[in-house]
């Protein structure tokens, strides 16, 4: 991909930015288009499975439409995930996916609960990821991962 291709893709979804902004996300756009994997974070879902809106906020794209969440490496198993919020019913696309963009569970869902619960399955060990969007802005309280017996993670 060209450098130019690349900043008309940045542009289009972050607005105008900084230089050195623009080649930090170039690398990174590279990096995911040679390796075809997520760039490596150091972020994962606390050791308990529990993130409050505090650890979620910087997660949060500028436009506060989207969250992408690295869940850590994942053992095979079923899992439930929790969150508390949006209250304002918004339509969200929930997506869990693997470091090589394979989705294990996509769904809309209307947040008009409290606390929302999706029940996934995990066949394979490996790095896993959460993107959850909207059309408008919205906020997430906190996340919760347990397995679907209700442990939790470090069990």
């Amino acid at each position: 991909m060209s450098k130019d291709v690349a900043d008309q893709h940045i542009q289009r979804h972050t607005g105008k930015l900084s230089q050195e902004i623009y080649q930090e996300l170039h690398e990174l756009l590279h990096y995911m288009k040679v390796e075809c994997s997520y760039y490596p974070l150091d972020l994962a879902l606390s050791d308990d499975g529990f993130w409050s809106e505090n650890q979620l906020s910087p997660l949060r794209s500028h436009t506060g439409k989207a969250y992408f969440i690295p869940l850590g490496t994942l053992q095979p198993n079923s899992y439930n995930l929790s969150f508390s919020g949006p209250h304002d019913s918004a339509r969200l696309c929930v997506e869990i996916i693997n470091d090589e963009f394979d989705f294990i569970e996509k769904m809309t869902l209307k947040s008009d609960d409290d606390n929302t619960v999706l029940n996934y399955q995990v066949d394979e060990s490996g790095k896993y990821y959460l993107r959850i969007s909207a059309q408008i802005s919205f906020n997430i309280n906190n996340i919760e991962i347990n397995l679907k017996d209700n442990t939790s993670l470090t069990d």
